[in-house]
């Protein structure tokens, strides 16, 4: 391998080794809970009218683009609708990271 090219080589292989090491991390964090993984995933894709059926912050964490801050790409193609409670909870941890980048940016 030529000089120079080697940390774009590595990067490449980490870009492509993320989703499976994310879908990785769903099912470990899931196990952790106490949960039945196979229950909540088919062909290693979480299936998301599940995420109702759990916490608002695990239900965060399973999204499958894990930097999504807009709540309405979570809703998308859903069979189940939450509850309006259930929907605030998750549309307040949505704004976090929204409220941490607008504070970095005011420091």
């Amino acid at each position: 391998m030529p000089a120079g090219n080697s940390a774009l080589v590595a990067l490449c292989k980490d870009k492509d080794s993320i989703e499976l090491f994310i879908g990785i991390l769903h099912k470990e964090l899931l196990r952790r809970l106490g949960l039945d993984v196979t229950e909540f995933f088919v062909n290693d894709k979480f299936l998301v009218d599940l995420l109702h059926s759990i916490r608002s912050d695990i239900a965060t964490l399973q999204q499958s683009d894990q930097f999504n801050t807009d709540i309405e790409n979570l809703m998308l193609n859903r069979k189940v609708q939450i509850d309006k409670n259930c929907r605030q909870d998750r549309e307040r941890l949505f704004q976090l990271p929204l409220q941490v980048q607008f504070w970095r940016r005011e420091i």
